[in-house]
């Protein structure tokens, strides 16, 4: 799916931020789907690191979730950081975390059901520079607002929550 949305992306780079990225095997494995749909190697850069990584997404327009096992941690980050995130939306609890913090940030819209909305959500919002822009510069302020910007109230819910699906 990430190769897919370079590949309809022209000038677009994806850039992979984990330690694996130090692994020649790993990046070859890498490169090598990619150019499966058309993605020349020099498009898909890697740093390999761990715990200092929130300087990097001062280089990315978008974030792109994993699937099935979605984020949640790395989803407030990236959203932090001013970078929005697309992500593709399972049944599972782990499938559905990165579509309950966009959810609360009023950006569902960004969460595709299946890999092929995943896909057109994605290329859409980077041929839509305009709107980055805007989120980037307001995610901040968008986060602090939402409940996950309250946390004594998200965590009241919570238990609320927990206690009525107990009863």
């Amino acid at each position: 799916a990430w190769a897919r949305i370079v590949a309809r992306t022209p000038g677009s780079k994806f850039l992979f931020v984990r330690p694996e990225g130090a692994t020649p095997t790993f990046c070859a494995n890498i490169r090598a789907v990619f150019a499966t749909e058309g993605v020349s190697g020099d498009r898909v850069l890697f740093q390999p690191v761990r715990g200092r990584h929130l300087p990097f997404y001062n280089h990315m327009d978008i974030s792109l979730d994993t699937f099935p096992q979605t984020g949640g941690t790395t989803t407030c980050e990236s959203l932090w950081m001013g970078v929005p995130v697309v992500s593709k939306v399972g049944a599972a609890v782990f499938e559905r975390l990165s579509y309950s913090v966009l959810h609360n940030v009023d950006l569902g819209d960004l969460c595709g059901e299946t890999v092929d909305d995943y896909v057109d959500i994605a290329v859409k919002l980077a041929h839509t520079p305009v709107r980055i822009g805007e989120l980037r510069r307001g995610m901040r302020a968008r986060l602090k607002a939402s409940p996950l910007g309250d946390p004594r109230q998200f965590a009241l819910d919570y238990y609320a929550m927990i206690e009525g699906a107990l009863k």
